[in-house]
């Protein structure tokens, strides 16, 4: 019959696929070539590494721009970079055909950066928190002020922070190990309190009993704020000046006087001027030191503004008076920080006193001890 030639070609030809099924046999499939670059994090070319295609036995080399190819390439590869000691970002990459376009960067290496919180007069400072910007990386520094990060890639800008505290410098960028970043914490006289009311409270309460001096608590955290002073500075200040209000030097208490203002050692004469402040409320008298104001609230204003010719350069705020005999002799914005009050520590050698770390006692033995105090 003319139709069993054919029947015997089919059963060949079928005969044929079955074996080749069962040997693992394909047809031929195209090959294709893949072609990318390697680059660090500034996008330059690395040269050097390896680039390997598993499952296709096949390798290159990037040459000085970075640039790799490898070609035969058929069905599904997986395409992975080495170096030595080194990481890319991504891992790998999965090709099923051709490309010009495949990216890997270089992964700079891990690295660890430490330092120090300290104080004007070089005391580690704890509690302070360090954070990497834009990360959620953060520590809190030690007892000693010490502090350390690990795990760092790449550039890494690093800043302190703690409330009421600004450092110097305020932040550091990095690229590789380092072991001595040291932030100085300073106290802006300015600013917004960071000390609630009631805890001044408390801290003076604790320290002077149920004296009607604890009523200069409201004065200060009313009238501070209204010159952009933090009351709390003022009141550790006022606490310092008059040892808690038991005064007992050359002031006395009738004078309503806080913080000393022209009590220059010498008793007035009588004619001491008063250089613009109001002389309705504000007066000096024959043989008594410092300035003489008509009420506690007054003596608190003339106070604060004294802190705020030395905080800043910009004029009383409107509407208020001038009760500040001193106010025009201080050498304006010459101590943003409690530090700087002290002449011995300006930087411009001017000051509030020339007492030896005048500013560091006020932070240390009261401006600290208040911020840190326990409420009820």
């Amino acid at each position: 019959s003319r139709c069993r030639p054919m029947l015997k070609n089919a059963l060949l030809l079928l005969a044929i696929a079955v074996v080749a099924a069962g040997c693992g046999f394909r047809p031929s499939e195209p090959t294709y070539s893949v072609v990318g670059r390697i680059v660090d994090v500034d996008g330059r070319g690395v040269p050097g590494v390896t680039v390997v295609a598993q499952g296709a036995n096949a390798i290159a080399q990037t040459g000085p721009d970075g640039v790799w190819r490898i070609d035969g390439l058929r069905g599904r590869v997986t395409i992975v970079p080495h170096l030595e000691g080194s990481r890319f970002e991504p891992m790998s990459h999965t090709v099923t055909a051709g490309t010009e376009n495949l990216r890997f960067q270089l992964v700079p290496p891990s690295y660890s950066i430490s330092g120090r919180i300290v104080n004007a007069q070089g005391a580690g400072v704890a509690g302070v928190v360090v954070a990497v910007e834009g990360t959620n990386i953060q520590v809190t520094s030690g007892l000693d002020g010490r502090w350390r990060i690990d795990g760092l890639d790449g550039p890494a800008t690093v800043a302190p922070y703690r409330p009421g505290s600004e450092f110097v410098p305020a932040a550091r960028t990095v690229a590789a190990p380092t072991d001595n970043i040291v932030f100085q914490v300073l106290h802006p006289i300015m600013g917004p309190s960071v000390v609630p009311r009631e805890q001044a409270r408390q801290w003076l309460q604790a320290r002077i009993g149920n004296s009607d001096w604890l009523e200069l608590v409201d004065l200060y955290y009313d009238i501070a704020p209204l010159y952009g002073i933090r009351p709390e500075v003022a009141l550790a200040q006022a606490a310092h000046e008059t040892a808690y209000f038991r005064f007992g030097n050359l002031v006395q208490p009738w004078q309503n006087n806080f913080a000393g203002i022209g009590a220059t050692g010498t008793p007035s004469d009588g004619f001491t001027p008063l250089n613009g402040a109001d002389p309705e409320v504000v007066r000096f008298e024959a043989g008594v030191h410092g300035a003489i104001f008509a009420t506690r609230e007054i003596g608190v204003e003339a106070h604060v503004q004294h802190l705020y010719a030395y905080a800043t350069t910009a004029p009383l705020p409107a509407g208020r008076t001038l009760y500040s005999p001193r106010f025009v002799l201080v050498r304006r914005g010459t101590a943003r920080y409690v530090e700087h009050l002290g002449a011995r520590q300006n930087p411009a050698g001017v000051g509030w006193a020339t007492d030896a770390e005048y500013g560091f006692k006020i932070v240390n033995n009261f401006l600290l001890p208040m911020t840190a105090f326990q409420m009820r």
